[in-house]
Order: C-alpha cells, then structure tokens, then sequence
C-alpha cells in the first residue's frame, strides 16, 4: 500500500497551485508517495513524503482511499 499527496496552496487570486514531482526513473511528473510504514497513519505518511520529496510543510485537509480493480478501472472512497 501507498499513500500519496495532492499539495495545493490557494494563490491571492484564489486560483490553486498544484505541487508535482520529477519523478527520477521515468521523468515524468505526478505527486509525493511512498510505502506505508507500520508507525504512521496515512495522513502523517502523506505529510512525511510532501516534506522529503518536496520540502513542502502544511496540514491535511482531507483524505481519500482508493484501490486498482485493473489497469483502467479504480474505486474511490472519501473518508
């Protein structure tokens, strides 16, 4: 299991801004993630990722599950 983050902060204009990495192997763009570890909760570990990947400190706000069915197909379920 991963847990990821999607980052934004609010500009003066009330657009979003969305945080991406560069991700190292195939240098494409997405979001801070990692493994789950036994001694963080998912919303600690999204926060702990955002920092190291990003520099990126702030609060979660709200939290989401989601499970691959297949390649194409994804179930979500907001907590």
């Amino acid at each position: 299991m991963e847990a990821g983050v999607l980052a934004y902060r609010c500009r003066k204009n009330s657009e979003p801004e969305i945080l991406l990495v560069s991700k190292r192997r195939s240098k494409k763009w997405g979001i801070p993630k990692g493994r789950v570890e036994p001694h963080l909760n998912f919303g600690e570990l999204a926060a702990k990722e955002a920092f190291e990947e990003a520099g990126v400190v702030g609060y979660v706000s709200r939290m989401f599950r989601a499970r691959r069915r297949s390649k194409n197909a994804l179930s979500r379920q907001i907590i």
